[in-house]
């Protein structure tokens, strides 16, 4: 599925000029300082684009109208991104909802975007890499440090046998200070992963 010209020229695409670990505008795509500080289990965050516009629209409707067929689109953003600016992994891990979030839901739409992507791109997808542990608030209205704790501890791995060793990308729509991601992260490295980067469709700026 792709976008017509029109509506092409209205994506608010993310560039090179952004840090490579959080996706925050950095001059020359250089480290920003506070990564360089606060390295992480996240390897990176790549982003498509910026959470405005047309994009906006169209996350919030996967997430919350039921527009499963907008999960095509988003993986195919995130398709012309790696494009542009390439990321070498060998397994896709969505970023995985409570079980009664999905129930409440009736699907997660990262795991929709992340099964596009394993089509488009011929790299695998182990949707049940991960578990969430406990049904998190959101984190819309947090600051940084209260999103950090609020997902801290929130995941465990269920597949460590087929993750060891592995270049791993978390798929998820979107991140803002990638805290769901990094703690998605932690158990992933603690469990042999070799390198997790964060690939999400808008970056919340």
């Amino acid at each position: 599925m792709s976008v017509c010209g029109s509506c092409e020229e209205l994506i608010p695409w993310i560039g090179r000029e952004c840090c490579p670990r959080c996706a925050r505008v950095s001059q020359l795509g250089r480290l920003c300082g506070r990564c360089r500080n606060n390295p992480g289990a996240l390897d990176g965050l790549r982003a498509a684009c910026t959470l405005e516009g047309l994009v906006r629209r169209a996350l919030h409707d996967l997430k919350y109208r039921q527009a499963r067929f907008l999960a095509e689109l988003a993986a195919g953003l995130l398709v012309q991104t790696l494009v542009a600016r390439p990321l070498r992994v060998e397994l896709l891990i969505p970023v995985p909802l409570s079980a009664a979030r999905r129930r409440e839901r009736g699907y997660n739409q990262s795991e929709l975007i992340a099964r596009h992507l394993s089509e488009q791109l011929g790299v695998p997808l182990l949707a049940d890499a991960l578990e969430r542990l406990r049904d998190t608030p959101p984190q819309v209205g947090r600051s940084a440090a209260e999103r950090r704790a609020n997902v801290s501890g929130a995941f465990a791995v269920r597949r460590a046998g087929e993750i060891n060793g592995k270049r791993v990308a978390l798929i998820d729509d979107v991140a803002t200070t990638g805290s769901t991601l990094a703690a998605c992260a932690e158990p992933l490295k603690a469990a042999g992963v070799s390198r997790a980067f964060g690939l999400v469709v808008a970056h919340e700026r």
